[in-house]
């Protein structure tokens, strides 16, 4: 690792390379999405720009998520947070729909680029070691009463739609959410973290039907997986709600935001 500051040893080396491989990996993926967004928006290709900025979303969060846990929320935050008079990086941008946001995302993109770099250096903070604690899944804030846990369990019962996963070798394997649930924390996010589309739908997201009217919170304390509808968590306390927003990031969070745009509402939560 060329250039790299003094004082690390030949451990952190290694980890650090590894997570330069992992966290290229994860852009290259949220940089296809939002090339695909982007054309699609040129095109006027308006469902299909749609399609694509799910997904771009979906990948960011991804990124997000790895910075979070493996270098630093500081990390996380500075990709976030949108710099002043940020140029635009075509000339298209001006007039295309959601313009001035997939403009936003090519700062993203380049923000990553710079901190990959300086995690590969080590310039940039990481978790590092990593701390055992992190192998377990953030605890669900909210108290549940005895009803709740039974709707909860109810509500699990029902949810009997499997996810199908493409493996490396080309053949399929089948997953119940249950399965997913007996995982460490770092062994479901190695999986999850292999298709995008098996997160949303371990959190909830129905694959027979391609509804998402509630998110799950796998296995958060005895009672077991906890489902919730948006209103249920819209009526959450907020000391609880943004608790459980800050904690399970990605999809849940994602859905919850996106369920406020469709109701013309502005979050309850401090989002970066």
């Amino acid at each position: 690792m060329s250039g790299r500051r003094p004082g690390i040893d030949d451990e952190e080396i290694r980890h650090r390379i590894a997570l330069e491989k992992e966290l290229v990996a994860l852009g290259h993926t949220f940089y296809k999405s939002l090339t695909r967004w982007y054309t699609a928006a040129v095109e006027r290709r308006a469902a299909d720009a749609q399609t694509h900025r799910t997904e771009t979303l979906a990948a960011m969060e991804h990124v997000c998520r790895a910075l979070t846990t493996k270098v630093s929320p500081g990390a996380e935050n500075r990709l976030r947070k949108a710099q002043p008079a940020e140029h635009y990086y075509s000339e298209h941008i001006p007039r295309i729909e959601s313009g001035l946001e997939i403009n936003a995302m090519w700062h993203r993109r380049w923000r990553l680029t710079e901190i990959i770099r300086s995690v590969r250096t080590g310039e940039e903070p990481i978790a590092w070691p990593f701390p055992a604690d992190e192998e377990r899944e953030p605890e669900f804030p909210a108290p549940r009463g005895m009803a709740a846990n039974i709707e909860d369990r109810r509500r699990e019962r029902e949810a009997k739609d499997r996810f199908v996963l493409v493996m490396p070798n080309g053949s399929d394997k089948s997953y119940a959410r249950a399965d997913i649930d007996t995982l460490s924390f770092i062994q479901r996010r190695k999986l999850l973290d292999q298709d995008g589309a098996m997160e949303e739908w371990y959190r909830g997201r129905r694959m027979n039907t391609g509804s998402w009217s509630m998110v799950r919170f796998d296995d958060p304390g005895p009672g077991g997986p906890v489902w919730l509808t948006f209103q249920e968590l819209r009526q959450m306390p907020e000391p609880d709600r943004s608790a459980v927003l800050i904690k399970y990031n990605g999809p849940i969070r994602s859905w919850y935001l996106q369920k406020l745009e469709e109701r013309g509402e502005k979050p309850l939560i401090d989002t970066p």
